[in-house]
């Protein structure tokens, strides 16, 4: 037994003392009791020497071993021998199955309602995908999204006004002639008509992100030609620059949250 080597060698330490030439009594698994002189121990076996003859023992036959001298080590634990298979011991019954979960009878208990309304989950799965997409943005910039009528109109009216200097400062970047800004205005009110339809209709997968990926710049190049003239580089070039300042605009959105985040109080 590997258990009976390892505590054997480990008391053998301690004490300080070599395994050989110690008198010692082994007494195996069969019943036998055999006394002599440890020649050598290691994990696998113990070498004995009986009348002369020197016995190797298997580690896995030992029951236990006694030391006959004036300190003997600490004995080794007898490991206990296993129980037979389909067999069990008296001292230890089995343990019992645990019982299967009660099926559950009649309808199922109303849910409580929450004092807080604001703690109770909403199911958004009847919204429609416009409001979700407001909530996500409610969520992400919740400074942002108006809470009023009035301030939905005066929200829209600084965005269209944006995007037409956006477009005008565009234009006048690619040299067109005397651009005009009712034109501009067209083009940004375009923008903001076909920018709220896709985000009302148009579905969150691949297939539809990939194909406004693709239709809108294209769409956008071919007003930009039609309403101020320009050509398709320019018109290109145009839109890069509306994109430029689109990118800009999300830093400063951006910026604007981290600093209220900043100077926000702490949550109770």
């Amino acid at each position: 037994m590997a258990r009976f080597a390892a505590i054997l060698l480990a008391s053998l330490a301690a004490t300080g003392l070599l395994a050989q030439e110690r008198p010692a009594t082994v007494t195996l698994d069969d019943g036998r009791v055999l006394t002599g002189t440890v020649v050598g121990i290691d994990l696998g076996s113990l070498q004995l020497r009986v009348d002369g003859e020197v016995v190797v023992l298997r580690t896995p036959d030992i029951v236990n071993c006694r030391f006959d001298d004036d300190e003997p080590p600490p004995a080794a634990v007898a490991a206990e021998p296993a129980a037979p298979l389909g067999e069990t011991a008296a001292s230890e019954p089995p343990a019992p199955r645990p019982a299967p979960p009660a099926k559950r009878r009649g309808p199922r208990p109303a849910p409580v309602a929450a004092s807080d309304p604001a703690a109770v989950p909403h199911d958004l799965r009847h919204r429609s995908r416009l409001w979700q997409r407001l909530q996500a943005v409610d969520e992400a910039y919740p400074w942002l999204v108006p809470t009023s009528p009035a301030q939905w109109i005066s929200g829209g009216l600084f965005l269209l006004a944006w995007l037409s200097l956006v477009v005008h400062l565009s234009v006048r970047v690619v040299g067109a002639e005397a651009p005009a800004f009712g034109a501009s205005m067209a083009m940004a009110a375009w923008y903001g008509v076909t920018g709220l339809l896709q985000a009302a209709l148009v579905p969150s997968l691949h297939v539809a992100t990939f194909a406004m990926l693709i239709g809108n710049p294209a769409l956008a190049v071919f007003g930009l030609r039609q309403l101020f003239g320009l050509g398709r580089g320019g018109a290109a070039l145009a839109l890069a620059v509306q994109a430029g300042c689109l990118a800009l605009g999300f830093g400063v959105l951006e910026l604007i949250d981290a600093l209220l985040a900043a100077v926000a109080p702490p949550p109770a």
